[in-house]
């Protein structure tokens, strides 16, 4: 009897072993899942942050395009907004639209693209009627992306909508009717795009740059950041101003805040590591006014100072529809930093401040630069004796490996064309070279 009980109750245990065995690996099979539910939640989270973020830059450099009158300037510009398009198209790649007519979408950007690579090839110039105008219909275009993209983020952060109930749905589509926010918006943004796209031709993508800058600091809240988004405004805090934060997968976790303003709509973005408030737009159309051009740089300049920006130094400016648009570079060690850009618009009829990015500025800090062993005489000599330098001026700026150098800006002709030198003053050696006039 004992051996019966024995050889019943060997193949119970060892069903009990097998079954808790099987219990313990469907609940880290469930666990390995959770992850990468969670890793693929956050990386189309990130792109789709990306994409918003890389459209609305093409939108505004788009506008800036519209500008110069300088060929060199123009296709500064024009090199920007192929660098944009480029990242925007691998952006919306990276997205779980393969079943979703994203196609419009795609052809404008590689129109834009192939328009870009055109004239830069052609040297086109921005005074050409055609060529301006061809610019200005892509700017409407992409504003209207851009203004959809934005409102779309605007839901999907603001009731935290999933972005792995994308490829479900789209599957169910073409069986039945689904609803989600985030296809929606997308099948109206590609219906809108489907009325000014031509051509296709996609480049080849360069790399989006990544910093680690401001890891390590302190975060913030939202209700925080509203705060220092407010005191940058000399505003108080909206009853209508909503706060929402990136997902994982952005690129740094930033705080999204909205609201009225008696500017008009605001869209702000703060960093949560540090609480550093990285641009702001306010929805403010400024009309005929006499505010001074002059009096604007100077108190865009003294806005910057009052901000934590310190001594800046202006590098560029221009007006257009009653805006004025100032580029200013900071003071380090006496020299500018050309790799901090910081730029502000400013309403000429009232004299506000509407528009700010210092993006840049805290995206790359300047943590260490090498002595200057050489004097802008000493490397002016390693230039040819044929180019007529017409001025210099002590800067620094990033190398290719993203190191900050000092350096000489020499501005000089040669054979009838305007070049930027840059020497670096610690080695010695050529650092890059600008060709800012392009004669017929």
């Amino acid at each position: 009897m004992l051996q019966r009980t024995t050889w019943v109750a060997i193949p119970v245990a060892a069903l009990a072993v097998v079954g808790g065995s099987l219990g313990w690996w469907g609940y880290s099979q469930y666990q390995q899942k959770q992850a990468l539910a969670a890793e693929v939640q956050s990386r189309y989270a990130g792109t789709f942050h990306n994409l918003t973020s890389d459209v609305n830059h093409l939108e505004e450099e788009m506008g800036k395009a519209l500008i110069p009158a300088d060929v060199a300037s123009f296709q500064e510009h024009l090199r920007n907004i192929w660098r944009l398009t480029s990242v925007a198209q691998e952006d919306v790649g990276n997205l779980p639209l393969q079943l979703m007519p994203m196609h419009n979408t795609q052809q404008f950007l590689s129109n834009v693209s192939k328009t870009m690579d055109n004239w830069l090839t052609e040297d086109a110039a921005p005074t050409n009627a055609n060529v301006h105008q061809k610019l200005q219909t892509m700017y409407t275009n992409a504003h209207k992306i851009s203004n959809s993209l934005s409102r779309m983020q605007e839901t999907v952060l603001g009731q935290n909508l999933n972005w792995m109930s994308v490829t479900q749905a789209l599957q169910q589509q073409r069986q039945q009717k689904t609803d989600n926010q985030i296809i929606d918006g997308f099948q109206k943004m590609d219906g809108a795009a489907g009325a000014f796209v031509e051509t296709q031709n996609t480049p080849s993508t360069p790399h989006r740059p990544s910093t680690k800058a401001l890891s390590g600091q302190a975060k913030i809240s939202g209700s925080t950041a509203r705060a220092t988004v407010a005191r940058m405004l000399g505003v108080t805090v909206g009853s209508d101003w909503q706060v929402t934060l990136t997902d994982k997968g952005a690129h740094v976790p930033e705080y999204i805040v909205t609201g009225s303003t008696k500017w008009g709509h605001l869209r702000a973005f703060v960093s949560q590591p540090g609480g550093h408030v990285l641009s702001y737009q306010l929805d403010y159309r400024p009309g005929r006014g006499t505010y001074d051009f002059g009096g604007a740089a100077r108190a865009a300049q003294v806005w910057l100072q009052r901000n934590g920006f310190g001594t800046v130094e202006p590098l560029n400016s221009y007006q257009y529809d009653h805006v004025a648009y100032f580029m200013f570079a900071p003071i380090y060690k006496g020299a500018a930093v050309m790799s901090q850009t910081l730029s502000v618009k400013v309403a000429l009829d009232k004299g506000g401040i509407i528009g700010y990015d210092g993006s840049n500025y805290f995206y790359y800090p300047v943590t260490h630069v090498p002595s200057r062993v050489y004097t802008a005489a000493q490397l002016q000599k390693r230039l040819h004796p044929a180019f007529q330098v017409r001025m210099e001026r002590e800067c620094i700026v990033r190398d290719k490996n993203g190191d900050y150098q000092p350096a000489v800006a020499f501005y000089g002709i040669e054979n009838g064309e305007t070049y930027r030198v840059y020497m670096n003053a610690h080695t010695g050696r050529e650092m890059a070279i600008e060709q800012l006039t392009h004669h017929q």
